[in-house]
């Protein structure tokens, strides 16, 4: 395999954790990563790739990231200290 892990046999539960079987779940991806490999193109680790809960998850810290930034550029200005700041930054979140 392109990250030198085990795949998984086609009825053998997903690497990924799904509880689906692998034939069900990520043969098509792996095989798709491998080919890319095998033409030379650098793929990404099984271990970098996200669950649905965990791209959700990125998305929930993302928005909360947007919502502090544009509440900081709302308020910032000359004589700011980074003590308000963080205080602004601690109440938001």
């Amino acid at each position: 395999m392109y990250d030198n892990l085990k795949s998984p046999g086609r009825n053998d539960e997903c690497w990924c954790g799904s509880g689906r079987k692998y034939k069900k779940c990520h043969l098509d991806f792996d095989e798709r990563l491998q080919s890319l490999y095998e033409q030379g193109f650098e793929v990404p680790q099984r271990s970098l790739l996200k669950t649905p809960e965990e791209i959700e998850g990125i998305k929930k810290s993302a928005a909360i990231n947007i919502g502090v930034l544009d509440l900081v550029a709302e308020r910032i200005g000359a004589g700011i200290t980074t003590e308000e700041i963080d205080k602004w930054i601690y109440d938001y979140t």
